[in-house]
């Protein structure tokens, strides 16, 4: 695992959003907030492509969204991206 995903899951909350929220999936919504495309994500945490794709859908259903293109705006209207990150 790259330092840069080391030090992403060791600021992210333990869980968050109602303890729904998995470590590795806040590392995915912070890295996909930084625009990094899903393959360089997967490669920086180490998993395959189709986890961070599972995972997604995942954080779909628990922020209730449709989409990938609404997924970091649900998140940051609840709070759970900080506001420093490029919208």
């Amino acid at each position: 695992m790259s330092t840069h995903a080391m030090e992403l899951l060791a600021t992210s909350n333990f869980l968050v959003h109602g303890n729904k929220i998995k470590p590795r999936q806040m590392s995915i919504l912070r890295l996909t907030a930084q625009g990094i495309n899903p393959k360089e994500i997967a490669r920086q945490l180490n998993v395959d492509v189709r986890t961070i794709q599972r995972d997604k859908q995942q954080l779909r259903e628990i922020l209730n969204v449709a989409t990938n293109d609404l997924l970091l705006d649900a998140a940051r209207e609840q709070g759970i991206l900080d506001d420093e990150l490029p919208h």
